[in-house]
């Protein structure tokens, strides 16, 4: 017979989902936000173009339903340390 045992933990999960960094990320002006749709064959144009981070709101064939996509070139320091 097997008998598991759930391990009880202190970690805060929602302190280091993707979202809240990235809305983070906004509140500090480093995030140059795409709402338009736009074709995954466009994606790494737009992102060598900007120093910011980059938020696309609508990607790829399906972007009429609006599929999110996230793109950070040469992320400075001073986004990670303020995180």
């Amino acid at each position: 017979m097997m008998t598991s045992t759930k391990a009880t933990s202190n970690i805060d999960m929602e302190k280091y989902r993707l979202r809240r960094f990235v809305e983070r990320l906004v509140d500090m002006d480093e995030v140059e936000i795409h709402d338009e749709p736009v074709p995954l064959t466009g994606l790494g144009a737009i992102i060598e173009k900007t120093e910011k981070a980059v938020l696309f709101k609508s990607v790829g064939p399906e972007s009429g339903n609006g599929g999110e996509d996230r793109g950070q070139p040469k992320a400075p320091d001073r986004r990670v340390r303020n995180h």
